[in-house]
């Protein structure tokens, strides 16, 4: 989901990408050891929420990427669509 959101949106930042990774690690990490959480939400579930609260938050309280790192992603971004979009997108 973190990656999603980088490839979609555009003022997503470095902090915020890393707050969210982080953030849904030790959450699952953490849902997973207590077995009354794990029992009403899955980890996984809780994981991606806060995951994904976290990166909007953080996104927030910096300042955008620059022009010149969106400028350096879009490209590539295009390039990996039209790979799928042809069926020649090989992983």
């Amino acid at each position: 989901p973190t990656y999603l959101v980088g490839v979609f949106w555009n003022r997503v930042n470095a902090q915020g990408l890393l707050a969210g990774l982080i953030g849904g690690c030790v959450t699952v990490m953490i849902w997973g050891l207590v077995p009354a959480l794990n029992g009403a939400i899955p980890c996984l579930y809780a994981g991606i929420a806060v995951s994904q609260l976290a990166l909007v938050i953080v996104t927030k309280m910096f300042p955008p990427s620059s022009k010149e790192q969106v400028d350096f992603i879009r490209p590539l971004q295009a390039a990996r669509w039209k790979e799928y979009e042809d069926g020649t997108l090989v992983d």
